[in-house]
């Protein structure tokens, strides 16, 4: 199957034609042409293979159906496009420093094999990408939530929609991993046993910078409230209110445990 006329600019060397009946293999020469002489007449079917050890960013172009009719010589041409093997770079918000052992996700079917190194690194891997639009998501050992932002610290949504370029793209993102602590507030009867206070109102002061918070909690416990994880931030007791009852009682505030 050859034709002098083509294109020698457009004849990747090294790729396997195989046709599938009869199970018949020829390489690429240097003129990008694998040649099957002599064939019988018939429907054939061709596929391609090696073009990894080529280049690993050429898709694999699937089996194309050639029909080869008798005293005849068909030039079968198969069409290879550029895929992409992305590259993220992780950090955290905080510090610049690598976010580490987190698992990435490209749409609903696209793993990538390796969790992010030390440096925060993690590339694709295998077959490459065709290239178009993947959301991204994100996924913590241990789970937990999180902020995911920009390389110059805008905020995106959780699992941000990337259009991936054929090629080598690199994406580069913050990380603002997110906590939870809770508010409790107990009675010490003097027998040192413990007891919930109901409904105490509690105002703190944290962040350092923010403006106080005030918390009224059912059962003596607040609900989870956000923690963004990194420098450690005081968290300073304003006020510690009780609800009155009418009973004459005294109560002494006695420490702020972590």
């Amino acid at each position: 199957m050859y034709d002098p006329h083509r294109s020698k600019s457009m004849q990747p060397k090294g790729r396997v034609l195989r046709y599938a009946v009869d199970d018949m293999t020829a390489a690429t020469q240097g003129d990008g042409v694998a040649r099957f002489l002599p064939l019988d007449a018939g429907a054939y079917t061709v596929t391609v293979d090696g073009l990894s050890a080529v280049d690993d960013l050429l898709l694999n172009p699937g089996a194309r159906e050639q029909p080869v009719l008798l005293n005849t010589c068909p030039v079968c041409l198969v069409p290879v496009e550029v895929g992409a093997r992305p590259e993220f770079l992780l950090q955290w918000k905080h510090d610049a420093a690598g976010v580490s052992g987190v698992e990435l996700m490209l749409g609903d079917a696209h793993p990538l094999a390796q969790a992010t190194g030390t440096s925060g690194l993690a590339g694709w891997s295998g077959e490459p990408l065709v290239p178009g639009s993947y959301p991204l998501a994100l996924r913590f050992a241990g789970g937990g939530k999180f902020q995911l932002y920009s390389a110059t610290g805008q905020l995106l949504d959780a699992a941000p929609v990337l259009d991936i370029p054929a090629g080598r793209p690199h994406f580069h993102f913050q990380v603002q991993r997110l906590g939870q602590f809770k508010l409790a507030v107990q009675l010490q009867r003097p027998d040192g046993t413990t007891a919930p206070v109901d409904r105490p109102h509690v105002t703190v002061q944290w962040p350092p910078s923010a403006s106080p918070k005030e918390w009224v909690l059912d059962q003596g416990v607040s609900a989870d409230i956000p923690l963004v994880n990194g420098p450690q931030t005081a968290l300073t007791l304003d006020a510690l209110e009780l609800e009155d009852d009418g009973a004459p009682e005294v109560f002494e505030f006695i420490a702020l445990n972590p």
